[in-house]
């Protein structure tokens, strides 16, 4: 359940869908048939609009015990030498209601996430050939 600052509650249902992309839909679960009733604003999987990430996101979790609902899930290594298995943990996303868009959700960083970003560098545009190296001076906090 998504809840809205407008007021409506929004079932939100996921699925990863064997292609390795998981997706979401919003509706009713109805308990007498035990289906989940496609919602306005909604379609069927799989639907391209409807990816919870785009690229190979997968075998994401949703987690309801936070202020917000939370999404974490699996992001793959396409086109690297170690491919066929690589992959990183995504960066958490709360679901919410779209305001714009009835039946939608959206996915947005969690707030902890910009404590992250406290150090930056700029770098000048310069050409890189495919043999090029160039050193970054990188230290934290």
């Amino acid at each position: 359940r998504v809840q809205s600052s407008l007021g409506k509650d929004l079932m939100f249902f996921k699925a990863g869908l064997e292609h390795g992309t998981d997706y979401w839909m919003s509706g009713a679960f109805n308990s007498s048939t035990n289906q989940f009733v496609v919602g306005e604003g909604s379609s069927m999987l799989p639907d391209e609009t409807q990816q919870c990430d785009f690229g190979m996101f997968y075998s994401s979790k949703s987690f309801s015990g936070a202020a917000e609902p939370t999404l974490i899930g699996w992001v793959g290594e396409e086109g690297g030498p170690i491919k066929e298995w690589a992959g990183l943990q995504s960066i958490p996303r709360v679901v919410r209601v779209d305001s714009e868009n009835q039946g939608r959700v959206t996915f947005h960083p969690i707030e902890a996430i910009k404590t992250l970003r406290s150090l930056s560098q700029h770098l000048e545009a310069q050409d890189l050939d495919g043999q090029s190296a160039m050193q970054l001076s990188v230290s934290g906090p």
